[in-house]
């Protein structure tokens, strides 16, 4: 199946909403930048749209994430859709975290140069 960046950065924003409201931060009283510090493996397994058609296709996504407790993140990651291939990424950019436990991210990923945005609120 051919790459399709639009579901890439889809793949990659959906894994980072889920990783952001498993982590910890959700059991603090007040979350902070050095709240969700760390390294974290997330995993994302479902269907997701094809733009190109409007389909729905299988995909699979695994990888790590490295938050410095100042605002910025890095990882990489090996996802797979439609039954292809494997296409390992990384993946940089920056994240903040308020006081009530929500935040935003944005992140620019490799190949390609997509940039995922969005926001999130720990429950």
């Amino acid at each position: 199946m051919k790459r399709n960046p639009l579901l890439t950065a889809t793949l990659v924003l959906l894994a980072f909403a889920l990783f952001v409201t498993a982590a910890p931060s959700a059991m603090a009283a007040e979350c902070t930048l050095r709240t969700v510090k760390g390294n974290w493996a997330f995993s994302f397994g479902g269907s997701v749209i094809n733009p190109a058609n409007g389909t729905l296709v299988a995909a699979a996504e695994i990888g790590v994430i490295s938050l410095d407790g100042a605002g910025n993140a890095s990882g990489t990651d090996t996802f797979s859709a439609g039954g292809g291939p494997g296409l390992d990424q990384t993946f940089k950019g920056t994240y903040t975290e308020n006081p009530d436990c929500s935040g935003t991210f944005s992140l620019v990923v490799t190949p390609g140069g997509q940039t995922v945005t969005g926001s999130w609120v720990a429950s």
